[in-house]
């Protein structure tokens, strides 16, 4: 590289006001692991404490338990959306119990179909049961209400490496779709959490 680009690149990277408000978010054991690794390499930079630690968030999503506490140490939130009785909700949510129909949930769910009982040792390569996960858990439980905090925290006006004259914020799926977890749920997350970014700037994904 000339030394006149080279100049350039080191300003542009050194300088205040360079940095995109990024989350990343794993989704599976595959996408979790491409996370973590992120993270890992990021904590290694030299500016990691100044420029990045702050305007960076990473969030690990999965159905399989001991895979997920695995990235639990580099996440700065880590869900498991399979813990709970997922026959016994698919019950309530058509309506074959003494709950109403759930019509946005027959949409998709067969009538003949049987979710996997209480297991949370992953999806089975089933993307429907993941499906399931994530939709119990922006419905029933705090998965919108952290993700909104990480988003804001990410937008907070106190960082000073922050873009200036921009309100986007970058959000990154790490996922594959030769399983169950992130081909199952990549779709619904993306469009939530483009949702929720819009709430306090501009996402790009």
């Amino acid at each position: 590289m000339a030394s006149g680009k080279r100049t350039i690149v080191e300003e542009l990277v050194s300088k205040v006001g360079t940095v995109t408000p990024t989350l990343f978010v794993g989704l599976g054991g595959c996408g979790c692991k491409l996370s973590h690794r992120v993270a890992q390499h990021l904590r290694m930079h030299p500016d990691y404490d100044e420029k990045y630690k702050d305007l960076t968030k990473f969030a690990m999503i999965d159905t399989n338990i001991n895979d997920l506490e695995g990235f639990r140490d580099l996440a700065d939130e880590a869900f498991l959306i399979s813990d709970f009785e997922k026959g016994a909700y698919a019950n309530l949510a058509s309506g074959r119990d003494f709950l109403d129909e759930d019509t946005y949930f027959t949409q998709w769910v067969p009538q003949d179909y049987r979710f996997r009982a209480g297991d949370t040792a992953g999806a089975g390569q089933i993307r429907i049961e993941s499906r399931l996960g994530s939709y119990y858990q922006t419905k029933h439980s705090d998965l919108i209400p952290k993700f909104r905090k990480l988003i804001e925290e990410l937008k907070s006006h106190e960082h000073g490496h922050s873009r200036m004259g921009s309100s986007e914020i970058r959000i990154i799926f790490t996922y594959s779709v030769a399983g169950g977890t992130g081909s199952g749920s990549h779709l619904p997350l993306a469009y939530l959490l483009k949702d929720l970014a819009a709430e306090v700037g501009k996402a790009f994904m």
